[in-house]
């Protein structure tokens, strides 16, 4: 079995709403591994992201990280270790600036007949 790294998902925000970027398809586990944050523009904006293991509940009980100040231009890589085994698991991202942030998930999947301990 080999367990290869590669991209979740990515979001460029239109809204400053939550917008869910990834779940878990049926008998998969998603590990995310990092979370590239990118404010492209000229100004300050702030992100969330959010991991509800049950459902899609974006708000500070499932915050990961919450209203975190990106500077303008700045990039930030930030490393996790998140196992999602459900289907109805849900990670999203918030920005406070529409068009500001773009967010680049990785990390790694695994069908269930495939874990191996």
């Amino acid at each position: 079995m080999s367990t290869e790294l590669k991209q979740l998902g990515q979001v460029f925000p239109e809204t400053t709403e939550p917008v869910k970027v990834y779940s878990p398809e049926r008998a998969v586990t998603g590990i995310v591994r990092s979370v590239i944050v990118c404010n492209v523009t000229d100004q300050e904006a702030k992100f969330s992201i959010f991991c509800d293991l049950n459902g899609e509940t974006f708000d500070p009980s499932t915050a990961l990280y919450y209203g975190v100040v990106l500077k303008p231009s700045e990039t930030r890589e930030l490393s996790n270790f998140i196992p999602m085994h459900r289907q109805s698991a849900s990670f999203a991202v918030q920005s406070s600036v529409p068009k500001a942030i773009n967010f680049t998930i990785s990390g790694v999947e695994q069908k269930a007949n495939e874990i191996r301990v």
